[in-house]
């Protein structure tokens, strides 16, 4: 069997293939696309709706900076 970059088979303790693993950064774009089709992944998938509002690393440190900027400290 050939081997495709990105693309491994991964045997069980009995030494049979059962899994398939895609390197996604490789084959995201082609593979992600025919796994909605056959219905291993959901069309709507509730982390794809998250992830799309999601804030930065950058963004979450700014809030964070900000609301510890609005509280009022006491001296002693």
């Amino acid at each position: 069997m050939s081997s495709i970059s990105g693309i491994t088979f991964e045997r069980d303790k009995t030494t049979q293939q059962r899994y398939l693993c895609i390197n996604l950064e490789q084959h995201g774009e082609t593979i992600i696309p025919f796994l909605i089709q056959v219905g291993v992944i959901p069309p709507d998938d509730d982390f794809e709706k998250t992830y799309a509002t999601a804030i930065t690393g950058n963004e979450m440190k700014k809030r964070m900076y900000k609301r510890i900027d609005d509280w009022q400290w006491k001296e002693k």
